[in-house]
């Protein structure tokens, strides 16, 4: 695998709502500025009601930073409709629950949770394995490493 993937969780809620926060609501603009440099062709991210708590916040960050970034957002129901073979770099936003399976997806079979509280973090799956990096879209240095 040349290419590599990555994959964030949804951004953080705001009160009283299963919506993004308008704190996170504005940091997307940011995030994009920092997830453009990552080349990527292709973006993915799964329904709400496809997720196990039918979380909205999943597919609002996904789809709020393809405009930002002017990329088609890939659609998917389940897991399944991750593409499997990766030839390009590709971004997945998905619900921090599934994360470990993902992995197991793409080969990568270790125990993996997400911490609940950690919203800049970003899970890195290319040749050499993967790696979480929990302040991935903090680092002033985000995105120059690869």
């Amino acid at each position: 695998m040349k290419a590599t993937i990555y994959i964030m969780k949804e951004q953080d809620t705001g009160n009283y709502t299963n919506c993004i926060g308008n704190y996170d609501f504005q940091r997307l603009q940011q995030l994009a500025k920092k997830i453009i440099k990552l080349n990527l062709n292709r973006v993915f991210s799964i329904l709400p009601t496809h997720t196990y708590d039918k979380n909205i916040r999943t597919f609002q960050t996904a789809s709020n930073l393809c405009t930002l970034l002017d990329k088609e957002l890939g659609i998917c129901t389940t897991i399944d409709d991750l593409p499997n073979y990766v030839y390009d770099n590709i971004l997945i936003v998905w619900d921090s629950t599934d994360i470990q399976l993902i992995l197991e997806k793409y080969g990568m079979v270790t125990p993996f949770v997400w911490p609940e509280d950690n919203f800049n973090g970003c899970v890195i799956i290319n040749e050499h394995g993967w790696s979480f990096e929990p302040d991935f879209f903090s680092k002033k240095t985000c995105c120059y490493l690869f």
